[in-house]
């Protein structure tokens, strides 16, 4: 800017600056000093503009980039939205269960899915090996082990009641029914449906030691039901309104507040014989 013979004449007052402080003639110094920074002058100027314009652009780009942040956030939040207020079903390939992803917190989950409106659950429910869970129309999914038919899943899943599913999967015994309550116990699974005069008690699954309350057939050998069963809860079968499943026993609570229990009774688990329940 300042051209090549302004440089060389800073130069050589540098030179002669040199020489006065060696002759410790300092007073003088400064003066050449003072002309040397005067001819610098005009590029510092030009330096802080330069630097102004570097700091302006920098605070221009960070701006940009927290706008299109904000504004990719809130695509974002408007795309979980609509995907939340989704009521439009998607159905499994055989078309009778909904497409209900369940995602996990492991390193083996599946990836994150935004879930859908129409998978809104009313309950879910976790025994050792299987889960149940209550859409929001009453139908009853679960998946997990199948053994013991535990799922309640017929025949049409994979040709085989027992067979174990990753996917939640429609119970079709229970399909046209609205399901209110469900429990999963070790091997056996409870549930408590909506009938037209009073709510009803299902279970399956293992029926050792008579933990799904089917009469005494189960203590001559073991088996299992794998289809959703109607169990009549007392003499009078009563309406049902609350269900535990333990690990071999099984608890339900009437509309009228009594407690029917069945199943195993090793440790005094059933409360018989300790007073009024």
């Amino acid at each position: 800017m300042i051209g090549e013979r302004a440089h060389k004449a800073i130069r050589d007052i540098e030179v002669n600056i040199i020489g006065l402080k060696k002759k410790k003639k300092d007073d003088l110094a400064k003066k050449f000093q003072q002309k040397i920074d005067e001819m610098w002058a005009p590029l510092r100027d030009v330096q802080a503009e330069n630097k102004a314009a570097e700091i302006a652009k920098e605070l221009a780009l960070e701006k940009e980039k927290q706008y299109e942040a904000a504004s990719m956030y809130e695509q974002w939040r408007s795309r979980i939205y609509d995907k939340r207020e989704d009521m439009s079903n998607i159905y499994t390939s055989r078309g009778n269960s909904l497409m209900i992803d369940i995602i996990g917190a492991t390193p083996r989950a599946a990836l994150p899915i935004t879930p859908r409106g129409y998978q809104a659950a009313l309950q879910i429910a976790a025994g050792s090996n299987h889960v149940g869970l209550i859409h929001k129309s009453g139908q009853l999914y679960t998946w997990g082990v199948g053994a013991s038919g535990r799922l309640g899943l017929d025949l049409t899943q994979n040709g085989d009641p027992q067979s174990d599913t990753s996917k939640p999967c429609l119970v079709q015994a229970l399909s046209e029914r609205s399901v209110i309550r469900i429990s999963c116990g070790h091997s056996h699974t409870g549930a408590i449906v909506s009938g037209y005069n009073k709510n009803e008690l299902y279970m399956w699954g293992s029926t050792g030691a008579g933990k799904c309350g089917l009469g005494s057939i189960v203590n001559k050998e073991e088996c299992y039901c794998s289809v959703p069963t109607r169990v009549l809860v007392g003499r009078e079968d009563r309406s049902v309104k609350k269900i535990s499943c333990g690990s071999a026993h099984t608890a339900v609570v009437t509309e009228a507040g009594l407690l029917y229990v069945f199943g195993c009774g090793d440790g005094g688990r059933l409360g018989i014989g300790i007073g009024k329940l």
